[in-house]
Order: C-alpha cells, then sequence, then structure tokens
C-alpha cells in the first residue's frame, strides 16, 4: 500500500467511506491511489492542472494496478469535472483564498457534491467566513501536526442540507469543535506566543499604523486565549 505524509491520512479519514471522489490538484495520485487501496473508495477522479504531474500520477496508477479505478484528467480545477459526477471533492495541498476560488469558479459543481474535504495551506483567516460566504458550512474540522507544522482539514456541506432542521448556519458553525484537542491546544499555544512575540516588538513603536497593528495584535490575543479557556472548560 502506498504510504501517505500524516497529513494525508488526515484528509482521507475525512472522506465518507464508499464515496465516489474528485481528488483537484492531485500531483502524482498518490492520495488517490491510498484511497482505492484503503478501501475508502471504489472511484477516484484524480485532476491536475498540470501535464508532468498529471503523467507521473498516471504512471504511478498503472504501478499500483488501478487503471480501471482511477481516471486521470486535465483539467483546471473543476472545470472537467461532471455536475454531480463524485460525492466528494477533495481539494489539499493549496492556500485558502485559491481553495475558495476553485469552489466560487464552479459553485453550481461544488454543491452538486454531497461533500467537501478542504485542506487549506495558509491564510486560514477567514477561510471559514468565505465557506459560509459560498453557502457552505463545516461539519467536521479536524487539525494535524505534522513535521513541526500544523494543518486543518474541513469536511463542508451546503448551509441548508448540513444543519439540523431549525437551526441556523451561524449557529450549526458555533457548534463544531476541532479535532483532537490536544494538538489544537498545541497549535493555540502557538498562535498566542507567536502573536505575544510580535506585540513586544512593536509596543514601543509610534504612528497610527503601529498603533492599529497593537489592537489588532490585542483582539487577537484575547480571541485565543477565549478559545484556549472554552477548550480547557
Amino acid at each position: 500500500m502506498i504510504r501517505l505524509s500524516k497529513r494525508l491520512q488526515t484528509v482521507v479519514s475525512m472522506v465518507t467511506h464508499g464515496n465516489s471522489v474528485a481528488d483537484v490538484g492531485c500531483d502524482h495520485a498518490h492520495t488517490g491511489i491510498f484511497l482505492i487501496q484503503s478501501g475508502v473508495s471504489t472511484k477516484v477522479l484524480a485532476m491536475d492542472l498540470r501535464r508532468g504531474p498529471l503523467e507521473k500520477a498516471e504512471e504511478n496508477v498503472k504501478e499500483a494496478g488501478l487503471a480501471d479505478k482511477i481516471e486521470l484528467r486535465l483539467s483546471d480545477g473543476l472545470q472537467r469535472l461532471g455536475e454531480g459526477e463524485t460525492d466528494t471533492i477533495l481539494i489539499s495541498g493549496m492556500g485558502g483564498p485559491l481553495i475558495l476560488s476553485i469552489l466560487e469558479k464552479e459553485l453550481k459543481k461544488a454543491k452538486a457534491a454531497k461533500e467537501l474535504i478542504l485542506s487549506p495551506q495558509s491564510d486560514l483567516e477567514g477561510f471559514e467566513e468565505g465557506l459560509k460566504n459560498l453557502g457552505f458550512v463545516a461539519q467536521a474540522v479536524r487539525i494535524e501536526e505534522d513535521e513541526g507544522k500544523f494543518y486543518f482539514i474541513y469536511r463542508a456541506v451546503q448551509a441548508k442540507e448540513g444543519c439540523p432542521s431549525g437551526i441556523s448556519a451561524d449557529d450549526h458553525q458555533k457548534t463544531v469543535d476541532v479535532l483532537p484537542h490536544d494538538i489544537y491546544l498545541k497549535y493555540l499555544e502557538k498562535e498566542k506566543a507567536s502573536k505575544e512575540t510580535v506585540l513586544k516588538k512593536i509596543k514601543a513603536d509610534s504612528g497610527e499604523k503601529a498603533a492599529a497593528r497593537r489592537d489588532e495584535l490585542y483582539n487577537d490575543i484575547r480571541r485565543i486565549e477565549d478559545e484556549i479557556n472554552r477548550m480547557r472548560s
């Protein structure tokens, strides 16, 4: 069986068992191969914008003997995905704004899937808000620590379908805990320490820009402290 990083193993673990999967930005198709070999999925559509990685993906798929279960397509985002063609759309290893842009460009196709598995690599602030603005809510959120870095993985669904009857998307969003708690707390403590370090460096700076940045940092630190207290209560 092909080996995946801890991050990608967690990404795969978020996929609903038995779902067909569109792996967007599949690179060398390692995730798709693992999805089939582990029995999570019986059909994978592996798509990438670049011919080079897709050619390598084709080699890997043939070597694994899975050419009948993994289809490869050259595609810019969801461009060559049929509406409702797969149950799951999986996008990982990209920045948050790029993931949101991919979904927004083909929003009808994104909403035709039963679930989205998304792992933004950067620009996490505002990612959940961006999802909400597109009409999705996070049904589950996991965090993984891999080689000293922290990664968030979201299972998102349409707001109306993903919320229990009578509960708004806003209320539903607040009920979703990041798991596992111990890794999330470690991440929060690291973020708090990082922002406190920056705050110390600019504490004596004068000017409106510095004052605005200090206010922003104070607010961020208070928000993180509130979340740490909530997790520990």
